[in-house]
């Protein structure tokens, strides 16, 4: 390899391991059953992110034993993006994750949620 080369080589490595470095977004949170009570958590809910610059594609993750859940993106969550949560015992529910995902302070991210976000869905059992 050339010298010119091998500073091509070096420069293209750098970008591509400092491209990496970039943190993905995440939601989490719990899904848990309305009670007048204690929280319950609901395991093996589904929870679905429909996003704009997804197109059709979608993530998905299902809650555990304690009812938490995280889901991944490798870009900001737009705040235009829905999230549902069905189980065959509750009632479904579904939102724009914009109403639940927080404020940033930053006016550029001003249309998307911030890098970490955590939320609470809670259902209601099926009648």
């Amino acid at each position: 390899m050339s010298v010119g080369s091998s500073s091509r080589f070096l420069g293209v490595l750098a970008l591509g391991l400092v491209a990496g470095c970039h943190p993905a977004a995440s939601i989490a949170g719990n899904v848990l059953q309305t009670s007048a009570g204690p929280d319950v958590p609901i395991s093996d809910a589904r929870v679905t992110v429909r996003c704009p610059e997804l197109g059709t594609q979608t993530l998905t993750a299902t809650s555990d034993g304690q009812g938490a859940f995280r889901l991944l993106m490798e870009v900001r969550f737009s705040r235009e993006c829905t999230l549902e949560v069905t189980h065959p015992d509750y009632l479904p529910a579904s939102f724009v994750l914009g109403a639940r995902c927080g404020e940033t302070d930053d006016e550029a991210s001003a249309g998307y949620c911030p890098v970490r976000s955590r939320i609470v869905i809670r259902l209601e059992p099926t009648p």
